[in-house]
């Protein structure tokens, strides 16, 4: 049994099988603070997967070859992301920045789930990342994941 079956395994609904994919990446894949700091990291979901840490390219893609290996349709967005609400500036002249954040849209239930398995996988703490589950960024209200997540662009795959 591959990955992505054990971690779908007796999930008949694909909304259920979006959110064990996001559950799993979000507690065993630790953001990697060294990486990102020195900017040698790895993205590709493989080596995400084999290292059990990278940045937010390597968690979309991760998320994205496990939901696809699971048969769900799956994008990696790219966008800009902001630990506070979205400025102005950005909101109203996105094309002005460079996009510095990736994350997940997966087709179930006849719409577009979005989520970001990153930021619900926890946060950095005095230069090392602290494992803090949580859903908050799992499937919320559009006006909510607007607040702090501005989409740029698509990688579709299938």
């Amino acid at each position: 049994m591959n990955l992505a079956e054990s971690i779908t395994k007796g999930l008949a609904a694909d909304f259920d099988r979006v959110k064990a994919v996001h559950d799993w990446v979000a507690k065993n894949i630790a953001y990697d603070v060294e990486g990102y700091n020195s900017g040698e990291y790895v993205c590709d979901a493989l080596n995400v997967l084999h290292a059990r840490k990278g940045v937010c390219q390597g968690y979309a893609d991760l998320c994205a070859a496990l939901l696809r290996a699971a048969g769900v349709k799956t994008k990696v967005i790219h966008g800009i992301a902001t630990w506070e609400p979205m400025p102005e500036d950005i909101k109203k002249n996105p094309q002005n920045y460079s996009s510095n954040h990736a994350w997940n849209e997966a087709y179930a239930g006849g719409r577009w789930v979005v989520f970001d398995a990153t930021w619900d996988a926890g946060g950095v703490a005095d230069g090392k990342f602290i494992f803090n589950y949580t859903t908050e960024y799992f499937d919320p209200e559009p006006g909510v994941f607007a607040i702090d997540h501005l989409k740029k662009g698509v990688d579709e795959y299938r």
